[in-house]
């Protein structure tokens, strides 16, 4: 999937897009030059997962962990022949293709895992801090900012999302690839 950005507030809303989509354990990778959002994205997922307080980069720090209570409820079942998934939350039905019988499915986020390896120089430095914990917790989901210095680290699922400058000065051009 591939979008443009004009400024930060595009960004953000894009963050938001992605936020809607995850699960919770799912691993984001966001890579990209000094200055090209990163940062920014991780933001609007944040708001987008229901965090309202201030999100900063952990560069110093490392890691950051991020607490919310994003909880949903989904009732899944058959009408028609045609799956349907409704989320409690959300009030608004998705079609889908999967179950046959009707469930109730919770879904509690409870963590965002913000890590930034801009400053380390050896990968151990995120096991040594207790980072590898947080991926694929289902409770959890991690965004990775210079994620390609610890790449040996994160789990194949990863979902790898490039920050590029385009062809404005406050344009950019966001790459997802995995799940």
């Amino acid at each position: 999937m591939r979008y443009i950005s004009h400024n930060e507030q595009d960004t953000k809303k894009i963050g938001k897009k992605i936020s809607a989509k995850l699960k919770g354990g799912e691993v984001l990778a966001l890579h990209g030059d000094l200055g090209a959002g990163k940062t920014v994205l991780a933001k609007g997922i944040a708001e987008g997962l229901g965090y309202k307080k201030i999100v900063n980069s952990p560069t110093f720090v490392l890691m950051k962990v991020y607490k919310i209570n994003c909880s949903t409820s989904a009732h899944t079942g058959k009408v028609n022949g045609v799956d349907v998934v409704h989320a409690a939350d959300e009030k608004k039905f998705e079609i889908r293709n999967l179950k046959l019988e009707i469930k109730k499915n919770p879904m509690i986020l409870k963590n965002i895992c913000h890590i930034d390896t801009y400053r380390i120089s050896d990968a151990r430095e995120i096991e040594d801090i207790g980072a590898l914990e947080f991926f694929g917790n289902p409770q959890t989901v991690s965004i990775v900012e210079w994620p390609e210095k610890i790449k040996k680290l994160l789990p194949q699922d990863t979902i790898w999302i490039e920050l590029k400058y385009g062809k404005g000065e406050n344009e950019r051009e966001i790459v997802i690839r995995g799940n």
